[in-house]
């Protein structure tokens, strides 16, 4: 999945999401049950753009660079296969 040219997302580094953040954003995608239930918690009034991924992602937190991109390839994978319908 290709990065959008306009923008720079080697730059991009993960933050806590605000209620103004959820507000301009089209779509909010749990990496697991668990990320969707906090979401609908603390963001109800956003609960129409809550979904979540096919298949949970595992955490890499505190993995080695394998485990993270083992993760990425499962990050793709379940994009695919939200936006596109692929099993991959």
């Amino acid at each position: 999945i290709e990065a959008v040219p306009q923008r720079d997302f080697h730059k991009h580094t993960a933050q806590p999401l605000t209620a103004e953040l959820a507000e301009h954003c089209d779509l909010l995608i749990g990496m697991s049950g668990s990320h969707v239930i906090e979401m609908l918690m603390h963001f109800p009034q956003a609960a129409q753009k809550i979904i979540c991924m096919p298949k949970e992602i595992s955490d890499p937190y505190g993995g080695d660079s394998a485990r993270y991109r083992a993760c990425l390839q499962e990050i793709i994978s379940g994009v695919r296969e939200l936006l596109f319908g692929e099993n991959h």
